[in-house]
């Protein structure tokens, strides 16, 4: 509990430094790229001023959450009917049919076939369940790893199969690579290789090279096979035309959060958007999720997601029916045009975090506060996706309190 608040703040800041600072950084060395592909001409102050305001209320909350809590102890439970044997070689059965049928009939790269998973039905809902399951367990078994509690060898081998081969059977974007190599280094039977995790930033650099340089190309392979083909990319890697244009990619998508926030602003201040729009636009989509579950006609509007709406305003080039993108935090907060969504979704955020935070005995490393970070992207990503259900953020809340109950127990101190 005594390194809650620099806990809790490094896994913030590290979503702060990747997706607002970096492309910041970048928007000062290639104006151009930013002019040709987006729409919003970047205004530095305005961005930063949203990103700071938003970046003090985490700060507030962290700090009145740990006020309140401070009574309190996070204990690891003794029993853990999720890491039991029984269950674990039940959910490695279960996982591993489910990722290989996953991997033969769709494949990582089905958005060449301009399909989202969600269009795929029950197959694409129970694919995204599963992999949702599956970053939940590496969190807490990371957590459990860097709270000192290891785990046998049997769990290993039986984590290895039914997590580990799942997930690098399921990955479905560049984001879930990251947790590829994690489940790898903590479930694979040599104790050596997940001591990564309680490194410094610069030993961890050193030491483990190889697998940091190994996970940046598959997550740009990942990337840009499942968007294009996989052979293409791997043919034209040393094309210097190609390599220009997976530049100019990664800076694109890089910094999609950090101009998102200017185009909200442009688009309130042009009369073009209000909060009744946005909120209009997750009720619609609830609609239309559970009528693809119930295999029901549903009509659909073209701007029928958040993700859509944002895309709208963001790319001269909009013409593609079915593309979207996801605002992140600060524009996401400020597309519900509420300020009172803003401050309870701060709130609430906060408190999500500060459950996995609390548990944390010793004050993390930068790699496992980016690897955490990373996870609570679902928090990050668009807030306004937690009023549309079914939907995969709300899964991952569940999930989320589901380990943790199964993980953790709380008790008032000398109680």
């Amino acid at each position: 509990m005594k390194n809650y608040i620099s806990n809790s703040f490094l896994i913030f800041a590290a979503y702060i430094f990747v997706f607002y600072f970096i492309p910041y950084l970048l928007f000062i060395n290639f104006e151009s790229v930013f002019q040709r592909e987006f729409r919003p001409s970047v205004e530095v102050l305005t961005i930063f001023s949203s990103v700071l305001v938003v970046s003090f209320g985490y700060f507030v909350s962290f700090f009145s959450i740990h006020s309140c809590t401070k009574n309190y102890i996070f204990d690891v439970r003794d029993i853990n009917y999720l890491n039991s044997n029984y269950f674990l070689i039940f959910k490695s059965i279960i996982f591993l049919v489910i990722s290989i049928y996953f991997f033969i009939f769709i494949g990582t790269s089905y958005r060449q076939t301009g399909l989202s998973l969600s269009g795929y039905g029950y197959l694409g809902f129970i694919s995204l369940f599963c992999l949702a399951y599956l970053k939940t367990e590496i969190i807490f078994d990371l957590i459990s790893f860097l709270n000192g509690k290891k785990l046998s060898l049997d769990k290993k081998i039986f984590k290895f199969f039914g997590t580990f081969v799942p997930i690098s059977l399921l990955v479905s974007g560049a984001f879930s690579i990251p947790f590829v190599l994690v489940s790898f280094l903590l479930y694979f039977p040599l104790e050596s290789f997940s001591k990564i995790f309680k490194l410094n930033f610069i030993k961890s650099i050193i030491i483990f090279s190889p697998a940091v340089f190994l996970m940046a190309f598959l997550i740009i392979l990942v990337g840009f096979g499942n968007k294009y083909d996989f052979d293409v990319v791997l043919n034209s890697m040393l094309d210097p035309e190609f390599q220009n244009f997976m530049k100019e990619y990664i800076i694109w998508r890089l910094s999609i959060y950090f101009v998102s926030i200017q185009s909200v602003f442009d688009s309130l201040n042009a009369g073009i958007f209000d909060s009744y729009l946005s909120f209009k636009t997750s009720l619609e989509l609830s609609f239309d999720r559970l009528g693809a579950l119930m295999d029901l006609s549903v009509y659909q509007n073209e701007v029928r997601t958040i993700e859509r709406l944002n895309f709208l305003y963001l790319f001269p080039q909009n013409d593609n029916y079915i593309s979207g993108t996801s605002p992140g935090l600060v524009a996401g907060l400020l597309i519900s045009g509420s300020a009172i969504f803003s401050i309870i979704y701060v709130l609430f955020s906060s408190v999500v975090i500060s459950l996995l935070t609390m548990t944390l005995k010793n004050k993390i490393t930068i790699f496992s506060s980016a690897m955490i970070m990373l996870y609570f992207l679902f928090l990050f990503d668009n807030p306004m996706k937690f009023l549309v259900f079914p939907e995969v953020e709300l899964t991952q809340l569940l999930l989320f309190l589901l380990f943790f109950s199964f993980y953790f127990k709380i008790r008032k101190k000398n109680g």
